[in-house]
């Protein structure tokens, strides 16, 4: 069989190309709960914020983000750079960056996502209405390796359990490892800084099946494979023959996005011949719900001392993280 890994760094390649190798990747069975860059991409995210449901992670993340916008001015120092790792759009950038860059009195902005859509609109939309915001946009996947974005220590944000979509397989016992990779890796970009990340530590089985099993989130997480008929990648695949079906696995601490065929398929994609049984599972998207004392240990092994913790009503928590090597 081709070598798909080694295929992929051969040459740079086009949006449709990385596509189409993450949907091989997803297929073959390669990589799992890696395909949450392209489920966010578009208006399906947009109805979910918007409509009233027992999905709670946008109330609480708003809440969290006014809270401590407030305190966050004494807790940081004025003039450094704000990143925004999974920007999310216009509504996104005016009710949780906004108040920040405005309260800390950020030097600049940086949008760092690999959806060119929302970097985009946002940066089109600075310098419209914020023409005093210094701003620029990477288009990168921050999950993978990230350089040094900036000259001096400054704060990573990720709302929305943005860094909980860290990317793992239903085998990867060792998430603890992950987690503090991906700290690292994000720490490493902020040039040894601060980082402000949202986490949920709800592990109740039964509320995570009522808060994210709704109509609009199915659509959200499945409309991967509609994208997928509109790239004309594949011929005689039917992408209604699926349906969204999570599943908690408490070992690992994780709601898996997982997708269920609901009949047998034949297909191709691009060169390659598919055969997709009835009854066979896709692993989408990753939601870890890190216990509050397992994600300050690993922010710990990661270098990162807990500065400020923010409490909600529902399970989720606002932390402020500074690397311990930071002297400002």
């Amino acid at each position: 069989m081709i070598n798909l890994k080694q295929r992929k760094i051969l040459q740079p390649r086009t949006d449709k190309e990385i596509f189409f190798d993450d949907l091989l990747d997803l297929f073959f069975g390669f990589d799992a709960g890696h395909l949450g860059k392209y489920c966010y991409d578009g208006s399906n995210w947009d109805t979910v914020l918007v409509e009233p449901s027992s999905y709670y992670v946008p109330r609480a993340d708003n809440d969290l983000v006014q809270l401590a916008s407030t305190y966050l001015p004494d807790c940081l120092p004025e003039g450094l750079s704000y990143i925004d790792f999974g920007v999310g759009g216009v509504n996104a950038f005016e009710k949780h960056a906004l108040p920040i860059i405005s309260g800390v009195k950020a030097s600049s902005y940086i949008g760092v996502d690999s959806c060119k859509t929302s970097l985009r609109s946002v940066l089109a939309h600075i310098e419209k209405s914020y023409v005093e915001i210094e701003a620029q946009a990477v288009e990168t996947d921050f999950f993978l390796a990230l350089p040094r974005l900036v000259s001096k220590p400054s704060v990573g944000v990720m709302n929305g359990l943005t860094l909980t979509n860290m990317y793992g397989t239903l085998e990867n016992n060792n998430v603890e490892a992950s987690l503090v990779a991906s700290l690292h890796n994000l720490t490493y970009a902020t040039q040894n800084g601060w980082l402000l990340v949202s986490v949920d530590e709800n592990q109740d089985k039964r509320m995570l099946h009522s808060a994210y099993e709704t109509e609009s989130t199915s659509k959200l997480y499945l409309n991967v494979f509609y994208r997928m008929e509109q790239e004309a990648f594949s011929v005689g695949f039917d992408p209604s023959l699926f349906v969204y079906e999570p599943e908690w696995h408490p070992e690992l601490q994780l709601f898996a996005h997982m997708a269920r065929a609901t009949a047998a398929q034949d297909f191709r994609l691009g060169d390659y011949r598919l055969h997709i049984a009835k009854g066979q599972k896709f692993h989408l998207l990753n939601s870890y719900k890190f216990e509050a004392s397992f994600f300050e240990a690993c922010c710990d092994k990661a270098g990162l001392a807990v500065q400020q913790v923010w409490h909600h009503e529902t399970p989720m928590k606002l932390y402020l993280l500074k690397d311990k090597t930071c002297r400002l």
